[in-house]
């Protein structure tokens, strides 16, 4: 995938996650933080290979790897790892919020608690659970 596509993409969703308050700040300043990250390796990676095509994500990790910098906190692998914990976050909190829950910073308080168990319906049964008491 084109990786100024896919960071263009990820930036128009931007204004709905800082539209949701204070408690989502922070997921919408690591989604920032990161794609600002890999528009970095983009330009890195256009200026070192100027002949290529532009980079895909993929373009993007290999060259870490190359360089041996995968696991460096500002390498492109670090970033979109952190970039996809961030979108799961998110994708999860609404998928929480389109189930019933008309609340969504309990939603993010149900996804920071069970980040070890699988998501699927857990929005539902904790949704289920919250208003039985």
């Amino acid at each position: 995938m084109d990786a100024t596509l896919f960071l263009d993409a990820v930036e128009e969703v931007k204004p709905v996650y800082e539209s949701l308050g204070f408690m989502f700040s922070i997921a919408s300043r690591e989604v920032t933080n990161n794609v600002d990250k890999l528009r970095k390796h983009v330009e890195d990676y256009s200026r070192t290979y100027p002949e290529r095509r532009p980079p895909s994500l993929h373009d993007l990790v290999v060259t870490d790897i190359g360089v041996g910098r995968q696991w460096h906190k500002d390498g492109s692998f670090e970033a979109l790892r952190w970039l996809g914990f961030g979108l799961k976050f998110m994708e999860t909190v609404f998928t929480c919020v389109g189930e019933g829950e008309s609340d969504p910073s309990v939603c993010a308080q149900v996804r920071s608690r069970s980040r070890s168990r699988s998501d699927r319906g857990l929005c539902a049964r904790t949704h289920a659970r919250t208003h039985a008491r």
